[in-house]
């Protein structure tokens, strides 16, 4: 089985533009936890997820008490619930927060299955962008596999 048969696509993306208060809504909106940064034709040029926003939470606090249930809820069900209200990190930029492409890991649409799931068990990934050259054409999280599982689709 090849990854193009369990990739999600069209994919939710943002750009390096976009601040954490808009990204934060997106994450709520479409409820998933990250999402690829393209650039204008599309090609990948990062990753952002809930896990960039605490860590830039924390950069910002620089020792100050930190609100524990606002991380809390990003971590746990950020999608639902949170807001950027409160945060200091609502005007930062995705650029600044978010994991650049040299350091992610990637697959082909024609990538076997198990060589995916083999990389993201490897390196503790829970999404990996599907690329055809630089281009991003789908993406390959932990739970296309594990509804695939449920489903009986592999």
């Amino acid at each position: 089985m090849k990854v193009a048969s369990l990739m999600t696509t069209p994919v939710i993306t943002v750009r390096q533009e976009t601040t954490v208060a808009e990204l934060l809504e997106l994450l709520k909106d479409k409820r998933i936890s990250g999402s690829p940064v393209v650039d204008d034709n599309n090609r990948l040029v990062g990753i952002v997820s809930r896990q960039d926003i605490v860590l830039e939470e924390i950069r910002l606090m620089k020792g100050n008490a930190a609100p524990q249930n606002t991380l809390a809820q990003i971590l746990d069900a950020g999608y639902v619930t949170v807001s950027a209200e409160g945060l200091k990190s609502h005007s930062t930029l995705v650029k600044e927060v978010m994991t650049p492409a040299e350091r992610l890991h990637t697959c082909g649409p024609d990538t076997p299955l198990s060589a995916a799931c083999a990389t993201m068990v490897k390196h503790h990934v829970h999404r990996l962008p599907v690329l055809k050259g630089r281009r991003l054409v789908g993406i390959l999280s932990t739970m296309d596999v594990v509804r695939a599982v449920g489903d009986s689709t592999i």
